[in-house]
């Protein structure tokens, strides 16, 4: 079970993955295993990202809890593997500029903007054509203000690297940018997985 207390579930998965990596480096490797959930909170999955130092090792790759593809996952559009894909190819959270940044007035945090404001590539999850959110586990658009006061506004709340669930996984779509950014880190990044579509 997940503990914030020790990391006993990170080595049981490194374990796991240590023995049954594949083709390591040249190959994302996927794997599920069971975890149970905790008062902590439960995993759904882990995705390596490609600057990580582990993103060519075998304990790189994508993890998913089984409950994330399980027969009632699948039933209800569970988007786990491809949220994790996200991240194993350069994502961040779509809100990862205002609730993983710590504080108001930071030079990364990203307010409401517009999805053409340029400005925007450069903070939270650095796509300006995903605009800035809160963590919103709804699919709708969140209440309450930015930092500076502004009202969230539209946001979007069915893009694959939100948390959007409730009252069931409404994913749908990754935007242009987030497209760009992925193609540019697997070229950049994880070159030997590719077999064509990257420049020479």
């Amino acid at each position: 079970a997940y503990s914030g207390l020790n990391q006993k579930w990170l080595d049981a998965i490194n374990n796991m993955k240590s023995e049954y990596a594949v083709d390591v480096g040249n190959t994302l490797n996927i794997f599920i295993s069971c975890q149970y959930s905790s008062v902590q909170g439960t995993l759904f999955g882990i995705g390596t990202f490609p600057w990580d130092s582990a993103a060519l090792t075998a304990t790189g790759g994508l993890w998913l809890n089984s409950i994330s593809v399980n027969e009632t996952a699948q039933l209800t559009g569970d988007i786990t593997l491809e949220h994790e894909a996200g991240h194993c190819f350069g994502l961040w959270h779509t809100f990862h500029g205002s609730d993983e940044v710590l504080g108001c007035n930071l030079s990364c945090e990203e307010l409401p903007h517009g999805t053409i404001d340029p400005s925007a590539n450069e903070v939270g999850d650095l796509c300006s054509d995903t605009p800035a959110t809160p963590r919103n586990y709804a699919c709708s658009n969140p209440s309450g203000t930015a930092c500076n006061g502004d009202s969230w506004g539209s946001t979007d709340y069915t893009n694959y690297m939100g948390y959007g669930m409730d009252p069931t996984p409404c994913g749908d779509h990754f935007t242009d940018q987030q497209k760009a950014r992925m193609h540019c880190w697997v070229c950049n990044a994880l070159g030997d997985m590719v077999v064509s579509g990257c420049p020479a």
